[in-house]
């Protein structure tokens, strides 16, 4: 089946968001498809996350309108069929990987029979059960975003949001979320991912939106770009958490996508007049062939 004979999933309409002076979003409609792995691409702050935070119901924009496998539904209605893992991890440090899975569990009010089959299932899916009586806290970082990853699923969600599941992961542990990710969407799942690594995010996705500024956003099969340019940053120590809150930084590498060459050499330049480039270990910029 070709992604345009699938039904959609979910459909957003009219949505438009004003932050004091400045357009987020205007007037966007956007149709997702359902079994499908959609990428959210733009250049930073362009409202990808933002984008995420209105599908589950997070922030509420005037007039929007949300519509489920065809039926209009309020956020707070479509928020129990869907998972997210965002930026900041979810689980709590100090409980057992088993232990966070009962947690959400027993908050998506699933009764315990549910709970158990369900962490089996899921922690043996994403290679965590061997690990179930670990604190969240002794697991790497690719055990951590496979955890967040199955905490989203614990109450057998259709739709999965996920922003920016690769940061600061290395190469080899991205390709087994990504891989990881693509079984899900095999196993009937629609998952919407915000992501920098552009060209690990084209391998899978099916379909792309693209927010190109002015509030506007455009949908397509392929990425709608002559020449992405990124600015890769890897920092020479961890920022401390004021460092972190300032510049809204949550790991040691980072990826900035931006439209032009013009952009991201402006960009550069302004990094360079920053108080935290003193403790940037490398930069690089590459250009999507």
């Amino acid at each position: 089946m070709t992604n345009q004979d699938k039904i959609n999933i979910l459909e957003i309409k009219n949505l438009n968001l004003n932050f004091k002076d400045n357009k987020i979003f205007s007037n966007i409609n956007i149709e997702i498809k359902e079994n499908s792995m959609v990428g959210i691409i733009g250049k930073s702050g362009s409202g990808k996350s933002t984008l995420l935070n209105c599908i589950t119901g997070m922030l509420t924009p005037n007039n929007i309108e949300l519509y489920y496998l065809g039926e209009k539904i309020q956020p707070e209605k479509l928020f129990q069929h869907i998972g997210f893992s965002f930026q900041h991890s979810s689980f709590y440090k100090d409980l057992t990987v088993k232990e966070n899975m009962e947690f959400y569990g027993t908050m998506a009010d699933m009764n315990k029979d549910s709970i158990t089959n369900q962490t089996k299932s899921l922690l043996t899916t994403v290679g965590l059960i061997e690990h179930e009586n670990k604190l969240a806290k002794q697991l790497s970082g690719g055990m951590q975003k496979r955890l967040d990853l199955a905490i989203s699923l614990i109450h057998n969600p259709n739709i999965i949001l996920l922003d920016e599941p690769m940061a600061g992961l290395d190469k080899d542990t991205r390709e087994q979320i990504w891989k990881l990710l693509y079984a899900l969407k095999n196993a009937g799942k629609t998952l919407i991912i915000v992501d920098h690594f552009i060209e690990e995010l084209e391998q899978y996705a099916d379909s792309f939106i693209e927010l190109v500024g002015n509030g506007k956003a455009v949908v397509s099969d392929e990425v709608i770009r002559a020449g992405f340019w990124c600015i890769e940053i890897t920092f020479n120590r961890e920022l401390t958490e004021q460092e972190s809150k300032r510049y809204n930084i949550y790991s040691k590498r980072i990826v900035f996508a931006l439209k032009s060459k013009f952009e991201a050499k402006k960009y550069l330049n302004h990094l360079a007049e920053s108080p935290i480039y003193g403790i940037i270990l490398r930069v690089s910029m590459y250009q999507k062939k």
